[in-house]
């Protein structure tokens, strides 16, 4: 038999992933097993794992010709207002969205995706469009928009490398009251900390984007901090490592950095730059799309109307039908519309 001592350091392992399916009887092997080995005086635990995640499924839409026959996702292109298949140009109808399956030809054709995306894109894609415990419906459109991302996220980091190189001094992080962008930044590293521990990766995404979004905004402006944004910008990058490492380790070496990124401690936060206010998540149909800050003394029942109003919800939610809001107070506002 082997070490028990190395039994005993290893385990239980701290997290169990695997997809949802696939999950049920593994886990129940290993379980098995390791209850087995306990009752016979093999090992010192009865549970091999301290905490279970199981992934969601990947999603897409089915496409069937005329003559029954499953059609390829990538064959399927729009012909005078109808679905065809490109290769017979037998007329294609569209099918519920299913698990990606090679049976139903539903599938990714990954190293095409890595051709036209990068390996970097589709990462940030799976991990950022829904939680991990939930399915993913694959969309050309949300690859397109992290790639989109990506592309900015370069543009600024070239900007900021710039604007250094013709200010032609050493920029040390200042320290300013009230300061919007050291604000958002050391509050974003506290919930993105958080997020990941809580393996919230979506949310994680999300709020290192709005945190960016601050960055665009404020180089447009007159008047600019410079080491806020070289502040900001550096730590963007630095959290958003763990999900596209390739692009952030080469923005990391183009703004003079000689020590390998994966090599970086994780950034820690000034409590002196976080808000006395509360953040209420907004979200729309379940996912992320603002923060909102609340005053220690509102009125939560009249901050649906505020909420409502902001330009980050709006575009979510104009010429749509609010069905329900699920509102848990002080932490989150979620608004479900069709």
């Amino acid at each position: 038999m082997g070490d028990q001592g190395s039994c005993d350091y290893w385990l239980p392992v701290d997290y169990y992933i695997g997809g949802v399916e696939h999950a049920i009887l593994h886990l129940l092997y290993a379980r098995f097993f390791i209850k087995a080995m306990h009752d016979l005086g093999y090992l010192n635990v009865r549970e091999p794992f301290k905490k279970l995640i199981t992934q969601g499924m990947v999603l897409h839409k089915t496409y069937k010709d005329n003559q029954g026959q499953w059609v390829h996702a990538k064959l399927v292109k729009k012909q005078n207002n109808k679905l065809v298949n490109v290769d017979n140009g037998l007329n294609v109808t569209e099918g519920p969205v299913e698990k990606m399956s090679k049976s139903k030809l539903n599938v990714v054709d990954i190293d095409d995706m890595l051709n036209q995306y990068s390996a970097d894109c589709l990462r940030m894609f799976s991990l950022s469009d829904s939680p991990v415990d939930k399915d993913l419906e694959w969309s050309d459109a949300g690859i397109e928009g992290c790639q989109k991302f990506l592309s900015k996220l370069a543009l600024i980091t070239e900007d900021i490398i710039n604007l250094k190189n013709q200010n032609n001094t050493t920029h040390q992080i200042s320290k300013k009251d009230n300061n919007e962008l050291y604000v958002n930044t050391h509050t974003t590293i506290k919930e993105v900390t958080n997020d990941i521990k809580t393996f919230s990766l979506n949310k994680a995404i999300a709020r290192i984007r709005q945190l960016f979004n601050l960055v665009t905004k404020q180089l447009k402006e007159k008047n600019i901090d410079l080491p806020a944004l070289n502040f900001a910008v550096e730590t963007i990058i630095i959290m958003l490592n763990p999900f596209t490492p390739h692009i952030c380790e080469e923005l990391w070496q183009r703004m003079g950095h000689k020590q390998r990124l994966y090599q970086i401690s994780w950034p820690d936060y000034d409590e002196t730059f976080l808000p006395k206010s509360k953040n209420l998540v907004i979200q729309v149909n379940g996912k992320l799309r603002a923060n909102y800050p609340l005053p220690d003394n509102v009125n939560e029942n009249e901050i649906k109307d505020k909420i409502i109003i902001l330009p980050e919800i709006q575009k979510f939610i104009k010429g749509k039908t609010i069905n329900i809001i699920i509102h848990v107070p002080g932490k989150i506002f979620n608004i479900v519309v069709r």
